[in-house]
């Protein structure tokens, strides 16, 4: 029986010892594996902030060159209305300038309409004043 036990204290010592080597193992491995996810969370971190500081400068980059592109196309829009509104000016000048020749011409094309006719009417009535005149003459001779 003494061998017995001392067999059981060897065997409960054995265990202990085991147990002792794998708890220690244990907790190293966990120490390993917390450094581990520490360095890679740290390393993953950096590298998203890396990725959002270079998407923030890349939109802050790219907000500036449409701004840009905008004002130039707005001023390009600007100078573009003015030469078209300056053409527009120039054009309603030109019609203005044609009708009022046309209307002038119309004009002398009516008064000498109207002076020939009332030249023809002023004949007409002279030639009837005369015949009448005359015919008032012969009837008067009768």
């Amino acid at each position: 029986m003494a061998e017995n036990s001392i067999a059981k204290m060897e065997g409960n010592n054995y265990k202990t010892d085991v147990y002792k080597q794998q708890r220690a193992e244990t907790k190293k491995m966990q120490t390993d594996f917390a450094e581990n996810y520490q360095k890679m969370a740290n390393k993953n971190g950096n590298d998203t902030e890396r990725m959002k500081h270079n998407f923030e400068n890349n939109a802050d980059r790219l907000k500036a060159e449409l701004e840009q592109k905008l004002i130039m196309l707005r001023d390009k829009h600007n100078e573009t209305l003015i030469s078209e509104k300056e053409r527009m000016e120039g054009e309603l000048s030109d019609l203005r300038l044609a009708h009022q020749a046309k209307m002038e011409e119309m004009k002398g094309s009516q008064k000498s309409d109207i002076d020939r006719n009332l030249e023809q009417y002023t004949k007409i009535i002279s030639d009837a004043r005369e015949k009448f005149q005359r015919e008032k003459i012969k009837l008067g001779k009768t």
